[in-house]
């Protein structure tokens, strides 16, 4: 359907730094591209290359920016010991052992440390390098669900935004304390970016017709304009 022209500058495409192949055998070669879903591929590689998710990622998440969240969390607890205390009593009450741990801490703080001695007690055990851990886990999840559902920069910024909005201080402590950290970071983001993408506008389905003579279209320009430049480099040439 497509013929041997349009064939010739599809697959030719495809034939970097090898000889051209036109008439028969590029048709031949086409639809072996075709078949192999070659042109999807490519096009998913094109539009995720032109997108650094991780750059994105980066520039709005960190280990530092995680420790500052949690920081942020632990003070505000250390506000509110009154309640601690209820709480660990009964987790006492509850779970022997770890309950009395956290009575004990919590008792500490009540005789006299200041809200940001609280801060530095509950962090104490969440340190930098397990910061940078869980935002690098975070950042390759993250990176692999923009390619499953094909983010552009807008929508990968937009959800990066949300999720660093999301990142407090009891969701990381539990991250940090789960046994599959990367189930627990997908679980998190899956309605964040299913959340974006849901504002897609709806584009569809094409028939295999509509398709080709779109494809073919868009490849017979394509040859028109290479044998307009072909023949004015040789005219300029003579």
């Amino acid at each position: 359907m497509m013929g041997p022209r349009a064939s010739a500058v599809l697959i030719n495409a495809f034939r970097t730094g090898a000889k051209p192949i036109y008439g028969a055998a590029a048709m031949k070669s086409a639809a072996k591209l075709l078949r192999g879903n070659g042109i999807t591929a490519s096009i998913t590689f094109a539009v995720l290359s032109s997108v650094d998710i991780a750059n994105i990622f980066r520039k709005r998440i960190s280990g530092k920016q995680l420790l500052k969240n949690m920081a942020g969390t632990a003070a505000t607890v250390g506000g509110g010991t009154g309640g601690w205390i209820v709480g660990a009593a009964a987790g006492s009450t509850i779970l022997p052992g770890v309950g009395t741990v956290i009575g004990g801490v919590m008792g500490s703080l009540v005789g006299g440390t200041t809200v940001g001695k609280a801060a530095d007690t509950v962090v104490s055990t969440f340190i930098e390098d397990d910061a940078d851990k869980m935002a690098e886990i975070i950042q390759n999840v993250f990176t692999d669900m923009a390619s499953e559902y094909l983010l552009n920069s807008k929508e990968a910024e937009k959800s990066v935004d949300k999720l660093r909005d999301k990142l407090r201080g009891k969701t990381l402590k539990d991250m940090f304390a789960s046994s599959d950290r990367e189930q627990f970071a997908r679980d998190m983001l899956t309605p964040i970016i299913e959340e974006e993408t849901a504002k897609r506008e709806m584009i569809y389905n094409l028939s295999a017709e509509q398709m080709a003579n779109s494809i073919k279209t868009v490849l017979i320009e394509i040859s028109h304009t290479l044998t307009a430049y072909t023949e004015k480099e040789t005219g300029e040439l003579l």
